[in-house]
């Protein structure tokens, strides 16, 4: 089976994760939950699992997972658009 990179030239499919919470979630209980994340993502040892299982682990701020959330958005709308690919 061909990978995304050999049918679909300059794509490249990745698995990630971001929390998300309702959009009008106080900005305090944002904080509060992203202190949280980061804090445990910083564990030496659970770094260190994610990292045995080829994970790439990276914490930031929710403004940088609204930017991410919106690029991976327009690019994959694009493939589709680009591709006349639709639900069915």
């Amino acid at each position: 089976m061909p990978t995304v990179a050999e049918t679909l030239p300059g794509y490249e499919f990745t698995t990630w994760f971001v929390m998300v919470a309702p959009q009008k979630t106080p900005r305090a209980i944002v904080t509060q939950l992203n202190d949280a994340l980061r804090k445990t993502l910083a564990v030496p040892d659970l770094g260190r699992r994610f990292n045995e299982r080829g994970i790439d682990v990276t914490g930031g701020t929710p403004e940088a997972a609204t930017d991410f959330l919106k690029k991976e958005n327009e690019r994959w709308a694009k493939l589709v658009k680009e591709r006349g690919m639709r639900a069915e």
